[in-house]
């Protein structure tokens, strides 16, 4: 079966650590029955029809049996029949109501189908079993913005993006804040979390023009920079309570525009992003404080292109994929921690069309690679 890579996060992640087809929280392939076994085969080559065939005739002679539900949800939620899987999904959840993936996959769908006070119900029953995802909060997230609770959306991404340590779904984050909160919201909320206080300067009209600053609550310096006729202009620079440099930002009459630089309290770079007219550009890179490298992407006027990877913090790859345009094509990697071994995953324009363990990892895959 097809799997969308992109349409949802949850899913996605599920497929990684579990391989839904293959393993389904641990319960096997039904080895002992030749039909489920045959059916999911089946769905895993594409060939749906007639792998849900066969889980309907299984279904016949056992109604209740979660699993095959479960099954048949997945089955139409790849195809992006999200009214029959919330049906399939709700059926298996009949049957065992607290299973956390038939939850979750059903909130997805829900989501898609713009019922945000279901989906909701299912993702807070999700933090209600101690069994929430980070990228469960993204969903909560979007869910409280159909409703319009701003405030509440806006909280919940950000507790998605501290439950994601590792910084897998960053983008996925990012992209919802700014596709969903204007500047000004933005800016306010950060300056409201820290505690800080804002001074600017204006002109005549009341315009924001000339040298602005921010303040700890201890007086300290937090920011300085410069507006030009209401717009950020030039460098703009960020300090840690300490006087150490926190960041470094460069603008060109609005637009982020260079290279932005971000650094540990010990003065170690923690980041580098290359910005032209406001796009990602080039290579975007972060280390940890030991100087190992975290992550690196490549855009190409601000889409994703060529080699994205990030590492864990003992140097060992986390991920790898190949972007082009924006779409994922071709050979990634990423750690099972479930089966402690690699996956080699083969994506043909962001659909998983297959998936297997590998003893190890090519030769030579360390470091920053180039694009």
């Amino acid at each position: 079966m097809k799997r969308n890579w992109n349409r949802g996060a949850v899913f996605v992640y599920m497929v990684i650590l579990t391989s839904i087809f293959a393993s389904c929280e641990g319960e096997g392939l039904y080895a002992d029955n030749n039909r489920i076994s045959e059916a999911l085969k089946l769905l895993d080559n594409e060939q749906n029809a007639a792998g849900r065939d066969l889980l309907l005739a299984h279904l016949k002679e056992k109604p209740g049996d979660a699993q095959a539900l479960y099954y048949m949800g997945l089955s139409h939620h790849s195809e992006d029949s999200f009214t029959r899987a919330v049906a399939y999904y709700t059926k298996a959840l009949e049957a065992e109501p607290t299973r956390a993936s038939f939850i979750r996959n059903r909130g997805i769908c829900l989501v898609a189908l713009q019922q945000p006070n279901l989906a909701k119900a299912d993702f807070e029953a999700l933090e209600a079993m101690d069994s929430l995802f980070s990228t469960d909060k993204y969903y909560l997230a979007r869910c409280y913005m159909a409703n319009a609770d701003q405030e509440m959306a806006y909280n919940t991404i950000l507790e998605g993006m501290e439950m994601d340590t590792a910084g897998i779904f960053r983008n996925l984050f990012m992209e919802f804040v700014y596709d969903n909160f204007s500047e000004k919201y933005r800016e306010t909320r950060y300056y409201q979390d820290a505690g800080l206080k804002v001074v600017y300067s204006f002109d005549a009209d009341s315009v924001r023009d000339g040298i602005w600053k921010s303040f700890y609550p201890s007086g300290k310096l937090f920011e300085e920079g410069r507006y030009l006729k209401g717009v950020k202009d030039g460098k703009e620079t960020a300090f840690f309570e300490s006087g150490a440099k926190k960041a470094i930002t460069l603008y060109n009459k609005g637009n982020l525009h260079g290279v932005r630089k971000t650094f540990y309290k010990s003065g170690a770079k923690f980041s580098e992003v290359n910005y032209r007219n406001n796009v990602r550009e080039d290579w975007a890179v972060s280390w940890y404080e030991t100087g190992k490298p975290k992550a690196s992407y490549y855009f190409s006027q601000g889409k994703k292109d060529s080699v994205h990877t990030r590492w864990f913090a003992d140097g060992k790859l986390a991920v790898q994929f190949r972007f082009s345009n924006d779409v994922e094509n071709g050979i990634a990697y990423a750690w099972n921690p479930e089966q402690e071994t690699y996956m080699e995953l083969l994506f043909d324009q962001s659909i998983l069309v297959d998936e297997k363990p590998i003893p190890e990892l090519p030769a030579g895959m360390t470091g920053f690679p180039k694009p």
